[in-house]
């Protein structure tokens, strides 16, 4: 799962992550990696990157941005209309302009341990950075936040949790939720001002936070490191396991770590859920599957070309 975990309870510190993601390399290198591992990983990160779904644009009547918001592709896959919603928020509440892009960090194809693939992505990703003159990235995604922290030390870069934590909350902000169990995400389990972020959020919803074993001792959702791919029945009990350690509701600031508890049965809301609320139950929403992911992403683009930037699109033609 490469989430980290293993370093934390070992005595000795050991990350057996990294030797798995070593591993993964050398043998990708030398062509000992069966392509189809992660075959599916890295063609759904391939949409990600595609004119479907990619987009860098400064805010509508700014020529340049104070802020770039990176929602990251997980996100915009799985709740499209609420980073509308965020965005424009975002719009309104930060002054200098806040830029916006759509795309995909690289993650799966650092975890695949395709070097090659993902030195390309974050080249693709530094050139339109450089282009909207490298402002502030602020990522909603924490494998988002991971990779240009611990790959792109150029980028300066805030968590969106941190940023909201700050600010002026949504006036529909959801208010009427007595406790939720957090579920902090793996690839930031040291970041504290993120983690103290989202409690911060949590407590000015009115909502009570149960706490598991603490942001260091969690767990991965299965999707972490690809291993969902290669072996969803280890994956599945990991998810079993994390999701029955509590009866209450689960509340997470990931987008695959919320859909991943959903598909295992488990009530689960994603923070933005109480910020931007849709749904009367939003505990009870499904996960939207992958076929549906990309389906998300392609309409988030259309959707803000159309509303935001005022552009005309083509909807695509269905049978």
């Amino acid at each position: 799962t490469l989430c980290g975990l293993c370093a934390e309870v070992c005595p000795e510190h050991l990350s057996m992550g990294e030797v798995c993601l070593s591993a993964r390399q050398g043998m990708t290198a030398k062509g000992k990696m069966p392509p189809s591992h992660h075959d599916f990983a890295l063609r759904d990160m391939a949409f990600s990157r595609s004119e479907a779904f990619t987009l860098a644009r400064h805010q509508p009547g700014f020529e340049s941005s104070a802020v770039l918001f990176y929602p990251g592709c997980q996100l915009a896959a799985s709740s499209p209309d609420q980073v509308a919603r965020l965005y424009a928020h975002l719009c309104s509440s930060i002054e200098g302009g806040v830029g916006l892009m759509l795309g995909c960090c690289g993650a799966p194809a650092q975890w695949a341990g395709r070097e090659d693939l993902f030195a390309e992505m974050r080249e693709a990703f530094a050139t339109e950075w450089e282009r909207l003159g490298r402002p502030l990235v602020v990522t909603a995604c924490s494998s988002c936040y991971r990779m240009f922290a611990d790959h792109q030390p150029e980028v300066s870069l805030e968590s969106l949790w941190s940023v909201l934590a700050r600010t002026e909350l949504p006036a529909d902000t959801r208010q009427d939720i007595q406790a939720l169990t957090i579920h902090d995400p793996c690839t930031t389990r040291h970041e504290t001002a993120i983690q103290d972020g989202v409690r911060r959020l949590l407590e000015r919803c009115g909502a009570a936070a149960i706490e598991l074993d603490g942001p260091e001792r969690t767990t991965c959702c299965g999707f972490g490191g690809l291993a969902s791919f290669v072996n969803p029945a280890v994956t599945d009990k990991i998810v079993d396991r994390r999701i029955s350690q509590n009866d209450a509701d689960y509340l997470t600031y990931c987008a695959m770590c919320r859909d991943n508890f959903a598909r295992c049965g488990k009530r689960a809301i994603h923070i933005l859920d109480l910020l931007f609320p849709g749904a009367d139950d939003p505990a009870a929403r499904p996960d939207p599957g992958f076929s549906m992911r990309q389906e998300n992403r392609g309409r988030l683009k259309r959707q803000l070309l159309r509303d935001v930037w005022k552009e005309a699109v083509n909807e695509p033609a269905t049978d």
